[in-house]
């Protein structure tokens, strides 16, 4: 690492429809670099659909993977390290403006149209490893 300096993360909300970083995430984190820290810690980046905080959040999957790696290249030729933040919103989720926790049982604390019950389905999927979300099968 070229420095102590640490870049922390910041939840642009500028990812494409896709999830992918856009141009202006690219922007973003090159300004980032040039600035001179050694390392940058990435916004949150969801796993699923489901899990993310905005409809705009960067999101990883098969589809992006292309764009997040000409990212970190692009980040690397400024002798930047980079951590990728991967994450679930849980409870605080809200892909598409409607805010709908996954939850693996029955929280009183929260109102009913604000959650729905992970499945069976799913879990023995994500213990498979082939978590697919949502659910498909009317349990959830």
């Amino acid at each position: 690492m070229k420095n102590r300096l640490l870049a922390q993360p910041i939840e642009g909300g500028d990812a494409g429809e896709d999830g992918a970083p856009s141009e202006r995430t690219f922007q973003r984190y090159e300004r980032l670099a040039q600035g001179g820290s050694g390392m940058i810690w990435m916004e949150s980046i969801s796993v699923n659909e489901e899990g993310k905080s905005t409809p705009r959040q960067l999101w990883i999957k098969e589809d992006t993977m292309k764009g997040f790696g000409r990212l970190v290249k692009n980040l690397h030729s400024h002798h930047v390290s980079v951590i990728a933040q991967l994450t679930h919103s849980g409870r605080n989720s809200n892909p598409d403006g409607k805010h709908v926790a996954v939850c693996a049982y029955e929280n009183p604390l929260l109102a009913r149209e604000r959650f729905r019950m992970i499945t069976d389905g799913e879990l023995e999927a994500w213990h498979r490893g082939g978590l697919i979300w949502p659910a498909t099968d009317g349990n959830g």
